[in-house]
């Protein structure tokens, strides 16, 4: 169940696995992908969220789309709407820790996490900085 009180969409093609995490406006979770056969992370907005709300979460997953190149981002898959009308993107599953676990386990220290903020790519309107944040500090703390 997420923080919205919603059960996560049926979505074709996915099996729901479990809630990663959640914010004000959506919830993430893990799902099961069919075809091709992968897990994958699918932000779905909360019901009862509209206008500007709806457009900025469309702006997000054009831009993160145009974006995906970039070592930083990850990959949107698809994007749609859930049968029971929530909008929903569907990304590439980054499966280590949350970058706060991360640091608080001191795997990447929070000046490494800083330093991957201060690298991204400047804020383009509504696309989350944490999604740029963690995946790259996660990426730099995997190297060598």
């Amino acid at each position: 169940m997420s923080r919205s009180g919603l059960a996560p969409p049926e979505l074709d093609g996915f099996r729901y696995v479990d809630r990663i995490g959640g914010g004000g406006f959506a919830d993430v979770y893990r799902y099961d992908q069919t075809l091709p056969e992968r897990q994958v992370a699918v932000k779905v907005l909360h019901r009862g969220i509209g206008g500007p709300a709806v457009d900025s979460f469309r702006s997000e997953a054009n831009l993160m789309a145009k974006l995906s190149n970039h070592p930083s981002i990850v990959t949107i898959y698809q994007a749609g709407v859930s049968a029971d009308h929530r909008p929903f993107l569907v990304m590439e599953m980054c499966s280590s820790a949350h970058l706060g676990s991360r640091i608080a386990k001191r795997l990447v220290t929070a000046m490494g996490a800083a330093g991957a903020v201060r690298q991204q790519p400047p804020s383009h309107g509504s696309v989350e900085r944490r999604l740029f944040a963690g995946r790259d500090a996660i990426r730099h703390a995997r190297r060598p």
